[in-house]
């Protein structure tokens, strides 16, 4: 059984106790295993983060870029993701706009927000956390990354190609443990400025509920649309044909007439 670490503060971590990752075409069979991390952990991811963020903010907009596209040894969606927000990451700070009033000058700029919690579901558990992380890491936020506990391992993987292309230390950490405590330590940390969550309404409301009395960004993606019936005989293997089907049209029979 692979272990697998996680990525705080730039660093490859490992704790004394661990949570197996099961192969998903059998779920009795443990694959690998990662970090079962605790409370302090995630903490201390944050505090990594707002370290992070405080270098991040300061770096060009170019180098944003060039350590997106640098991880192109993942999936082609996911590449298309960090080259999407790297072309971003190139474009200009703001716009001018017209104003109404003579002699004035009115205009956008974008800034980032500081540290940002991610949490990615157990499904597309590579591109969905590509298309949370790539635009944040572009405009020059932090992050604290949680995937899921059922499918970790595509997260990790994605962590370790950004670390390896360069991403400083502490600008990504990854937290791996049981949702209950990780839930519990940290949108009520003071320094997250912004949750993007996937997954379901149920977690999604309470976390939203938990941000509404401060002032941080919440961004949900939660529910879903495709219903799945499981009928009762699922589980049985095929049956075995003794013989072959019997085809539409006897192999003696005439071919129909032209006429």
């Amino acid at each position: 059984m692979r272990t697998l670490e996680s990525l705080l503060g730039g660093e490859w971590t490992r704790t004394g106790e661990w949570i197996d990752v099961r192969d998903p075409a059998g779920v009795r069979t443990p694959l690998d295993r990662v970090p079962l991390l605790s409370a302090k952990d995630v903490i201390r991811a944050c505090d990594h983060a707002e370290r992070g963020f405080a270098a991040r903010k300061r770096t060009s907009p170019f180098e944003r870029a060039r350590i997106l596209t640098e991880a192109t040894g993942e999936t082609l969606k996911a590449v298309e993701s960090l080259e999407h927000c790297a072309g971003v990451a190139r474009q200009g700070y703001g716009v001018l706009l017209h104003d109404v009033r003579p002699n004035h000058r009115t205009h956008t700029q974008r800034k980032p927000i500081g540290v940002i919690l991610v949490i990615s579901p157990w499904n597309d558990p590579l591109i969905t956390p590509a298309r949370k992380l790539a635009p944040l890491l572009a405009a020059g936020n932090a992050a604290v990354f949680r995937p899921a506990t059922e499918t970790p391992l595509s997260g990790l993987h994605f962590a370790r190609a950004l670390h390896d292309a360069g991403l400083p230390a502490g600008v990504l950490n990854v937290v791996t443990g049981r949702t209950a405590e990780i839930e519990e330590a940290l949108p009520d940390d003071p320094r997250i400025a912004g949750v993007t969550f996937t997954g379901s309404d149920a977690v999604g409301n309470r976390i939203r509920r938990r941000l509404a009395d401060r002032s941080v960004r919440f961004q949900g993606e939660l529910g879903g649309e495709n219903a799945s019936v499981v009928l009762r005989d699922a589980a049985r293997p095929p049956p075995r044909w003794s013989a072959p089907l019997p085809s539409a049209r006897p192999a003696s029979a005439a071919p129909p007439s032209a006429g």
